[in-house]
């Protein structure tokens, strides 16, 4: 770990690799031993989200517990003085999502000097295109990514390349499970015809603020860009959506369940509790959740912060047929108390997949993603149609919020919560203390 990062409590962390394994097993016998000699209370274990370096997410830890320690001292809402924190903060890999602008802060390799774009419209594809290989950890020099970016220059004019730039992306995709498409359209992604979903995606979805395109951000995927080339940019961005989506999901039901499953069976009185920002929610989701037929972590309470993935992902029938992808968190009883949810109108960038995935379906509205589009983001509108959610403001000074097993509180912040990274907060830190105090 860099030196140059400083918590106010006891801090660990454990990586995961891209197919959400464990990468260093030393790490996890490092956290046993040092759970064993300090013996702390409570466990907080922690994720980020997409577009993280690993000095990125320790950052954001240090700033949001320096926040945490701060609150706690103080006393209120809630005295948690009796308590002993340590700080497991999990490392995954993530990438960046290119911009409108046509820059992207993920680890692609650089384009060919002989196949550098002449038009903007081709190196915003470049940059698209760039970082879905990063996403993927696809080498440059592999035949299909070759192939991809001699199909880019003047690809407007070609209609036969605009379906091969698309078989070529599907193919290199995971296959989606039903349960999973059904909350971002990735189903429709895979199955219409190419040309049929380049036409559907040639619309701008919505605008992405500067102020959001940031370190750590669940990034925009819809911008500004209209025809041929705005919707290749969107076929990629929203490819590099998905396989982040489905990296968090393994990180969370593999690597991340082995370990806190581990710290459950060694110290079966210590106290749990799961954090997750924007993609990091979907991983501490899928690690409560567990794997099938696997029994489960139990954590004391579970925070979900400005989460990125849908806002049925805990609902009842969402559309009159299915339940949400993490419906058996709630029915199941997998968490022993608290469920947090922040969300706020704030959050533009926690749109993710979902105006696209609208776009996917065939729904040409043009307000896309709030409360009532059936692809919409946890972050921005909280759980929906899910019977145990209530919802109450989060509030700009210490208060006491009404915690019960088995229900899931939204906590609205749009009178609070400015951005999507804006979670280091003290209204956040003052709530989850009482979270953690009712366990």
């Amino acid at each position: 770990m860099s030196g140059d990062f400083q918590f106010p409590y006891d801090y660990h962390e454990v990586e995961f690799g891209p197919e959400g394994t464990i990468a260093r097993r030393d790490q996890v016998d490092q956290v046993v031993n040092a759970i064993r000699q300090s013996q702390p209370s409570d466990i907080i274990f922690i994720s980020h989200g997409w577009n993280n370096t690993h000095d990125d997410a320790r950052g954001l830890y240090q700033n949001f517990f320096r926040v945490l320690k701060t609150r706690a001292d103080s006393g209120q809402p809630v005295n948690v003085s009796g308590r002993k924190f340590s700080i497991l903060g999990a490392l995954w890999p993530s990438v960046a999502i290119s911009n409108q602008q046509g820059t992207a802060s993920g680890q692609a390799a650089p384009v060919a000097a002989s196949l550098a774009p002449s038009k903007p419209a081709d190196a915003d594809i470049f940059c698209s295109l760039q970082t879905f290989c990063a996403a993927l950890q696809i080498p440059s020099s592999d035949p299909l990514i070759v192939e991809l970016k001699s199909l880019v220059p003047g690809v407007e004019n070609f209609p036969s390349r605009q379906r091969r730039i698309v078989e070529i992306v599907r193919s290199l995709l995971p296959p989606e499970t039903a349960s999973a498409s059904l909350e971002d359209a990735s189903q429709a992604f895979f199955k219409i015809d190419p040309l049929e979903l380049i036409n559907r995606l040639s619309k701008p979805t919505f605008t992405l603020p500067s102020s959001q395109q940031q370190i750590g951000g669940a990034a925009g995927l819809g911008n500004l860009l209209t025809g041929i080339g705005g919707s290749l940019v969107h076929v990629m961005n929203y490819a590099s959506y998905y396989m982040m989506k489905t990296r968090a999901g393994n990180v969370g039901r593999t690597g991340a369940y082995q370990v806190l499953r581990e710290i459950r069976d060694d110290f079966p009185h210590l106290k749990l509790h799961l954090i997750g920002h924007s993609f990091g929610a979907r991983l501490v989701t899928a690690a409560t959740d567990g794997p099938d037929g696997k029994p489960i972590i139990l954590p004391e309470s579970l925070t979900l912060l400005q989460a990125a993935f849908s806002h049925n992902g805990f609902a009842h029938f969402y559309d009159g047929h299915h339940d949400g992808l993490f419906r058996g968190v709630v029915t199941s009883h997998k968490v022993k108390g608290p469920v947090s949810i922040t969300c706020s109108k704030q959050d533009t960038a926690c749109g993710i997949a979902y105006p696209i995935a609208s776009r996917l379906s065939g729904d040409t509205a043009a307000a896309l993603g709030d409360a009532n589009d059936i692809f919409g983001a946890l972050g921005r509108n909280g759980a929906q149609k899910t019977p145990e959610a209530g919802t109450v403001p989060l509030q700009q000074s210490p208060h006491l919020y009404s915690f019960q097993h088995g229900r899931l509180l939204n906590l609205n912040g749009d009178s609070v919560i400015t951005s999507h990274m804006d979670i280091c907060r003290d209204e956040i830190s003052a709530m989850l203390l009482q979270a953690i105090a009712s366990t």
